[in-house]
Order: C-alpha cells, then structure tokens, then sequence
C-alpha cells in the first residue's frame, strides 16, 4: 500500500513524496514521473510543502502524536530534520501548507470531534492552534494548498460534518 502524502509545487517542478520514502519530480506539462531518489525518515511522511519566501521544500512526518518537521533537498531527495513540533496536544497533523507570506499550517487529525488548524512557527519550532475549528472530523490522509492567485486554502481528504455519520471524499 503506498500513496503520495505531501506534494509541493516549487519554481523547478512539482514534488511529491510517499509513504514508502520516495521522492519524485512530475513534468507537469507531460505528466511523466521522475524518481530523484529516497527521502528516508524513521516515520511517515503526511504532508509537503514549498515556502516561496524561504525557497524550500519542507516535510511533516508524523508517528502517533510526534509530529516533525523537514527541510527536503529537492535535488538530491535528502531529508534534513529540523525538529519536533511543540504544542500539537498529542494529535498527529495531516498535511502541511505554506501561503505567500511564508506562513504555514498543518491540520490535526480528527476522527472525533472537530478538525482544528495549526500555524506552524519555524522559530521556536512550534504549532499554534487558529481560534475556531473546521466544522469537520478529518480522516485518513489529507492535503491542502494555498491557491496562488486567490489565496484561498484548498483542502483534500476525507471528512466527515460533525454529527452526520457519512464520510465526503473530496
């Protein structure tokens, strides 16, 4: 079972990387997918990003409720650790996504109860919780991205309204 959990749209490419550590580039013009290599980490990787004020592609990996960030070299595939997210209240985040200020946010998993949206600070490297939840349980794998043009963060997953009982992939 491998899938993609993070992707970042960078100046040189699109990236991905999967569960199973491999890190590739995708031609977006043609769709054909090129291996860079492994991007091994002692956990799972659950969502990529590039900041565009920093010019890098970073990483969240998740194992239970540690949740970690990377900087990936997108040339090489090599994962550097920056460290341990503090303060994520012992929820596993999602997926990770950076807006053209340079900002970036994670989502806690939610299987019960009410998704919530992290800023995560670089300097301590720390998350801080935004002051209302989604209105949505979140399950499974997630991604989201800030739209370059509008600004807007878009979201990928499965959810659940809370209350209703019926997933919504999408």
């Amino acid at each position: 079972n491998n899938y993609y959990a993070g992707a970042a749209m960078a100046p040189n490419g699109l990236f991905m990387v999967s569960i199973s550590d491999q890190f590739v580039k995708v031609d977006t013009a043609t769709g054909q997918v090129f291996n860079i290599g492994v991007a091994s980490i002692p956990n799972v990787w659950t969502g990529m990003t590039y900041n565009a004020t920093m010019n890098k592609v970073y990483g969240l990996a998740s194992s239970g409720s540690v949740n970690q960030l990377y900087e990936i070299d997108s040339r090489t595939a090599t994962p550097t650790l920056l460290g341990t997210i503090a303060n994520t209240n012992g929820f596993r985040l999602l997926w990770l996504a950076a807006d053209a200020n340079g900002d970036t946010y994670a989502m806690r998993q939610a299987e019960s109860g009410n998704a919530v949206i992290f800023k995560i600070l670089l300097n301590p490297l720390s998350a801080v919780a935004l002051p209302s939840g989604t209105g949505f349980q979140a399950k499974y794998a997630q991604d989201a991205e800030f739209d370059p043009i509008s600004g807007k963060l878009l979201l990928f997953g499965v959810t659940r309204a809370i209350g209703s009982g019926r997933d919504f992939p999408g």
